[in-house]
């Protein structure tokens, strides 16, 4: 698997053991997230779904500042994940834009390699 479609399956998984605030596994939900193109594709994106009950509604950035921008206009309101560049996740970091992760509420976060 290359980099990139190990992001989005490590999203996906955290994704599902993390689910949008309000919502359990049991009973779906919606993940609204902005991702690069490509890193949503049904390939992955549909076997989540099923296992997860959830719907994933992807929003596309072309660049990390779009990614950055639109996580500062609409942020945590609007989305519930971003799959964003190094540069950009710094940013996101340093803006106080996100949120750390709590690997202890993620039962297999010891499985992420």
């Amino acid at each position: 698997m290359t980099k990139r479609m190990w992001t989005l399956v490590a999203m996906l998984v955290l994704a599902a053991a993390v689910p949008a605030a309000g919502v359990s596994r049991s009973h779906g939900g919606t993940l609204n997230m902005i991702a690069w193109e490509g890193y949503t594709q049904a390939q992955w994106v549909k076997p989540f779904e099923k296992s997860s009950g959830c719907t994933v509604h992807p929003k596309y950035a072309g660049t990390s500042d779009e990614m950055v921008a639109l996580m500062r206009s609409g942020g945590g309101g609007q989305y519930d994940m971003v799959s964003a560049s190094g540069d950009a996740s710094l940013r996101l970091i340093y803006g106080h834009d996100v949120q750390a992760i709590d690997p202890s509420r993620i039962p297999e976060f010891t499985n992420f390699g």
